[in-house]
């Protein structure tokens, strides 16, 4: 380190230095606070913005201040021929990160080109490490070490630096840990994956409130062999390990990799809820290539997750091909929204709308205007096409059902002439015997009428009928005779009395 003057002064923004070793041990100094600065202010956009804005005056200052005096070999020497100055500023340079528009500035890289010269001016001239002549690689050698011992210095006094390697260290440990705990406890996931059988994967289902990665594993290995039971996989609001995980577990690659990867073969769920599970950019390309393949999955929500409008565009493409899929649920995503202005995406939805006339139900919050008119416009059309293929159905089993009941009213009327025939046919053989029966029938009324006034009826006047008509077929040729006469005045007689008769009595 160069030694510091006793009176340093404080080099603040927009002043004309003067070109001495003080003044740019000064510039150096403030650099090295206002890169603090920038550390400490990371969660304030405010506060950072204006951090970053005085980093870049002082950056213009120390180029300003070596721009003028590169002409100037005396002070050149004077000031830069240690290579400790120069290092320093590099090492400053290279660990300087803006944010937003600030990292389009020139001022930085222009800075740098002008160190870079510097240098190449200390190596042509050789100027000496204390005083003597050296050659170009003792000369790259000093400056490397003065560069590295800057850069060391730089990231002590750094906090944010220091504690990088610190939580480096823990995230190693902890890995390790959990390696340790796996090997000593009964881990199921082996178990899991090694079994075929949906029916035997049933009965090995984990805790879901003490081991959430097991039974997150146990779910999609479900999904994965197809079990029938498995009609609604849903996610909601349970974090699914991230892609950046997956080189630290093996097993993040068990969830949401192979579950969006099983949705193309996947025929029995109909419902799919991603809600808030963390599913990432990757991932939602997959699942949107793979709802071209299924044909069962009637809804799909993938809201409240990390996609962003070309991950959306995918998933669209995938639902205007699928055969089966009516509700899509995609709002409130966690990166750029996709609904504020036109964009593929929008225009990827609309076309899939079109294509997919099943797809009625659509979750997205836009608010460009030609693709907000020209979707829901389109989504009231799908509705419409949907509820007249209900009714069709409707109307095709009122039809089945009518035709079913006319079948069965010609069943019974055939049966019925069946049974008239077989009774004509038998009253054919019988001779009068139906007449016979017929009076009997006639008869049952005033049998309940006697049995209505508590006293036997009369003798039976059938069987005296029966004898009348007997003895007019022996003689149909004589006159009538008195017996006759009388037997017909006995059955005139015998005959019960009717309802007014009764009445009058």
């Amino acid at each position: 380190m160069p030694p510091k003057a006793a009176n340093t002064p404080k080099i603040t923004a927009n002043v004309v230095l003067a070109p001495t070793p003080a003044a740019m041990d000064g510039v150096l100094q403030s650099l090295e606070k206002a890169l603090s600065k920038v550390d400490v202010c990371q969660g304030s956009r405010v506060r950072l913005v204006k951090a970053e804005l005085e980093m870049l005056q002082l950056i213009e200052q120390a180029r300003d201040f070596m721009a003028a005096i590169l002409q100037d070999r005396t002070l050149l020497k004077e000031i830069f021929a240690d290579c400790l100055r120069i290092g320093k500023l590099r090492a400053t340079l290279e660990a300087t990160r803006f944010s937003g528009k600030n990292c389009e500035d020139k001022r930085p890289a222009e800075c740098m080109k002008v160190v870079e010269s510097v240098e190449q001016l200390i190596k042509d001239n050789a100027w000496a490490w204390g005083g003597t002549e050296q050659t170009d690689e003792e000369l790259d050698r000093l400056m490397q070490e003065a560069l590295a011992a800057e850069k060391r210095a730089l990231c002590e006094r750094r906090t944010s630096v220091r504690l990088a390697g610190v939580h480096e260290a823990v995230k190693a440990f902890k890995a390790l840990q959990i390696k340790k705990v796996r090997k000593k406890r009964n881990d199921p996931v082996p178990a899991i994956l090694a079994c075929d059988d949906p029916v035997a994967l049933r009965a090995m289902e984990p805790n879901k409130k003490k081991h959430l990665g097991w039974w997150m594993i146990w779910t999609v290995h479900r999904f994965y062999l197809n079990d029938p039971e498995l009609t609604i996989l849903d996610f909601t609001n349970l974090q699914m390990p991230s892609a950046v995980v997956h080189h630290i577990d093996a097993r993040a690659k068990m969830v949401a990799p192979k579950l969006v990867g099983a949705v193309a073969t996947n025929t029995h769920v109909k419902r799919m809820i991603l809600a808030n599970a963390n599913l990432q950019g990757a991932d939602g390309r997959e699942l949107g290539e793979a709802l071209r393949q299924n044909s069962t999955l009637r809804g799909v929500d993938v809201s409240s997750n990390m996609l962003a409008p070309t991950d959306l565009e995918v998933i669209f493409r995938g639902a205007g091909d699928s055969t089966s899929l009516e509700d899509l649920q995609c709002q409130e995503q966690l990166t750029v929204d996709a609904g504020r202005s036109a964009n593929t995406a929008l225009e990827a939805l609309l076309e899939a709308l079109r294509k997919n006339t099943k797809l009625f139900r659509v979750g997205m919050r836009i608010s460009e205007p030609h693709y907000n008119n020209e979707i829901n416009k389109q989504i009231m059309k799908n509705r419409d096409v949907v509820r007249r293929k209900r009714y069709l159905t409707q109307e095709q089993l009122d039809s089945e059902l009518r035709l079913q009941l006319a079948a069965e009213e010609e069943e019974r009327r055939q049966m019925e002439i069946m049974m008239e025939e077989e009774t004509s046919s038998d009253s054919e053989d019988d001779g009068g015997g139906d007449d016979f029966v017929e009076e009997i029938i006639d008869d049952k009324p005033r049998q309940s009428v006697w049995d209505f006034l508590g006293v036997l009826p009369p003798h039976d006047p059938a069987m005296v009928i029966h004898e009348a008509s007997a003895s007019e077929s022996s003689d149909d040729d004589d006159a009538e005779a008195p017996g006759d006469q009388l037997a017909e005045t006995s059955v005139q007689e015998n005959v019960a009395p009717t309802s007014s008769e009764i009445q009058a009595e």
